[in-house]
């Protein structure tokens, strides 16, 4: 037999986009019928759609989908390096995702003024105002664990595991895969650029690293960023907005200037695009020292013998994960 974990893989994380789909239509319909409250809606949704489908589905694919196809050839264990990271990568790990978070803000920044041209319908503005109500510090707990702890285990686990480590003997290529199906597998326009862009690093550090160590990491500390900063927000407006107000004073009405409001404006981005580079720049530079001594031979291909299969169950994933992304701007002007 061929022993091709490309196409076992490929095929383990078409099934996956598959039964996340269904299920997270399915749980959430259940839910809404039960009038479920929000601290179980996302305990429920978390455990079906991170710990299911991205944990245990697609371990027991992969696992199913090798022992028909191989003869020998590596263990599971040898896919996935749980091992010490090598190289340094952990005393690195909190500077390099300072600046991949630094550099995601601005490219979602850079999203949302350009989805910001599309008319937002009475759904997609009710849906983004309920983002911006109180939250509560019991859902905060909880986010730590559905929202920063479970992605950062079964995300990576599926994508920079499974998925990565299938093509770490094609290292270019893998990276490129995984980024793009970390990326469509949120599937969610507001998501889709900065999630590639961070699938990348993450695929780097742990192809580096020699280790997913670093990659959980980075993608718990990122997520968890992400969660304290918003609830502080929260937090902020909801204290706010229990003050009194304060007695409005006369202020005398000034004209619009068109021309200094450019200027600010340029003065703004130019600061945002000097902040980005730099933070690239530290980036690049943090993880070029990751392993130094032991560098990943980039050119590195091997042959693919089931080729065309493969190509066909990645074309089969991207176009399941395009066409959701593509109902959100659909569903985003409704």
């Amino acid at each position: 037999m061929t022993d091709n974990k490309k196409l076992a893989a490929n095929k383990t994380v078409l099934l996956v986009f598959i039964v996340n789909v269904a299920a997270a239509l399915i749980v959430s319909k259940v839910l809404i019928d039960l009038n479920a409250d929000a601290l179980t809606a996302n305990l429920v949704l978390s455990l079906t759609t991170q710990v299911f489908c991205l944990g245990i589905l697609p371990f027991t694919l992969f696992n199913v989908f090798r022992k028909k196809r191989a003869d020998g050839g590596e263990t599971f264990g040898e896919y996935i390096s749980f091992s010490a990271p090598a190289g340094g990568a952990m005393r690195r790990i909190v500077w390099i995702t300072i600046c991949a978070m630094t550099v995601s803000a601005f490219i979602s920044a850079l999203t949302q003024a350009a989805l910001s041209f599309l008319p937002m319908g009475e759904a997609a503005a009710e849906a983004a105002a309920a983002e911006t109500e109180a939250m509560s510090f019991e859902m905060f707990l909880l986010g730590l664990v559905t929202g920063c702890l479970f992605p950062a285990i079964f995300e990576e686990f599926t994508f920079r595991g499974i998925l990565l480590g299938a093509y770490k003997d094609s290292p270019k290529v893998g990276v490129i895969l995984s980024a793009a199906m970390f990326s469509l597998m949120h599937m969610n326009i507001d998501q889709t650029f900065y999630t590639f862009f961070i699938g990348v690093i993450l695929a780097v550090l742990t192809l580096k690293s020699r280790s997913i160590i670093p990659a959980m990491t980075f993608h718990f500390l990122n997520n968890a960023a992400s969660l304290v900063t918003a609830y502080a927000l929260s937090f902020l407006a909801s204290s706010a907005g229990d003050m009194p107000a304060a007695e409005s004073l006369p202020v005398e009405s000034v004209p619009p200037d068109p021309a200094g409001e450019m200027i600010a404006a340029v003065i703004a981005i130019g600061f945002a695009v000097a902040v980005a580079a730099l933070m690239i720049y530290g980036l690049i530079s943090g993880i070029k020292k990751i392993n130094a001594d032991n560098p990943v031979d980039w050119d590195k291909t091997s042959a693919n013998p089931e080729a065309k299969k493969t190509r066909l169950t990645v074309a089969a994933a991207v176009v399941i994960g395009v066409a959701m992304t593509a109902l959100t701007v659909v569903f985003r002007m409704l």
